[in-house]
Parts: C-alpha cells; structure tokens; sequence
C-alpha cells in the first residue's frame, strides 16, 4: 500500500471534522474525525521517518511552533479573550499548513533521489 494515501486521507478527514463539527449538530462525531485525521497525520510522519523517507530539518520548528501557539490560543479563547484566542488559532493553522507543504516537498524531493 503507498502510505501517501494515510496522509492525504489524514488531512481529507480533519477538513472534513472540522466542516462537520461547525454545521451540524454533532460536534462529537466532527471531534472524532478531526481526532483521526491528526493520528492519521502523525502516522505517516513517522512511517516516513522510519523508512528513511523524511529526516526532520527546520520545517519542524514550524509544526513545535504551531502547536505551541495552538494550545495557547485554545487557552486564550477559553479563559481570557475570545477575539486573541481565534487569531492564535488561526495561525497556529497557518503554521501547520506551512509544516505539511514543506513536509510534502521534502518527502517527494528524497523520494525522487531514491528511486534514481
């Protein structure tokens, strides 16, 4: 099986939760998919890792960096100011999107090395 498809299903899922939690009534079934896009996300990066595929470099400071500000802005949005907390999210977001872009150039880059 191509493992590109656990992180292309990982993202197609936690887009999808997050659509599902904020229209529907069911929050819970949108957490849960939003849940496993993230453990899917995870997974490929470290079946990536292991097979030699991808060897983290300084686009992982985007994604430490994106979570930091992630928990912090749920943080913020919950117990000081709304408005703070969503614009830390937001780029919490941005930062993470810039983690999966550099991640997928990186992997196809070393890919492509290793089939020459």
């Amino acid at each position: 099986m191509n493992t590109k498809y656990i992180l292309y299903s990982g993202i197609i899922l936690l887009l999808v939760g997050i659509v599902f939690r904020y229209i529907t009534a069911y929050p819970v079934a949108g957490l849960t998919l939003i849940i496993t896009g993230v453990v899917l996300k995870f997974a490929y990066i470290v079946i990536a890792m292991v097979s030699g595929l991808y060897k983290p470099g300084s686009e992982a400071l985007l994604l430490i960096a994106g979570l930091g500000i992630l928990f912090l802005g749920v943080w913020y949005r919950i117990n000081a100011s709304e408005s703070i907390g969503y614009a830390m999210i937001a780029f919490a977001v941005l930062l993470k999107g810039s983690f999966i872009v550099l991640f997928i150039r990186k992997t196809r880059k070393n890919k492509a090395l290793v089939d020459v």
